[in-house]
């Protein structure tokens, strides 16, 4: 049978069918290989947030055993800064001294806030990690084959 549509002719009969058919099974298969390349999308995607969420729990210990040293070691500064001023109050130093002694502590200081900030820094890497989307606009509109 053939059909007259204006710009283009139609012709149905036993090679239309076998045509669409083929067709059929082509884009079946297409679909299928777009299917399964999605799937190893995502299963590369969990893999990667596997491995960035192992990583991040040893970082995390190291980085809060460095901050609980240097907590005792603020401490222990805290005591020493104590019995300096203790010792100034006596008279048995200077002003100067006592300045100079409390100056050399500063860096405990300085340890204990970079630690907290690791500390502080590697969360928020953690959170970025999990609130990563999964899925981005661009993403979404390629046509991939």
């Amino acid at each position: 049978y053939t059909y007259d549509l204006g710009n283009y002719i139609w012709s149905l009969g036993i090679d239309s069918a076998i045509t669409s058919s083929e067709k059929n099974i082509m884009l079946i298969n297409k679909a299928e290989k777009i299917r399964a390349l999605g799937a190893n999308k995502i299963y590369a995607y969990q893999l990667e947030l596997l491995n960035q969420a192992e990583q991040l729990l040893p970082a995390f210990e190291n980085k809060k055993n460095a901050l609980d040293h240097t907590e005792t070691l603020l401490e222990a500064k805290n005591r020493l800064t104590k019995q300096l001023q203790e010792q100034f109050e006596k008279g048995y130093m200077d002003r100067l001294d006592l300045e100079l002694e409390l100056a050399k502590l500063y860096e405990v200081d300085k340890k204990y806030h970079k630690a907290l900030y690791n500390l502080i820094y590697t969360g928020l890497d953690a959170e970025r990690i999990m609130q990563k989307p999964i899925i981005t606009y661009k993403a979404y509109f390629i046509n991939e084959e």
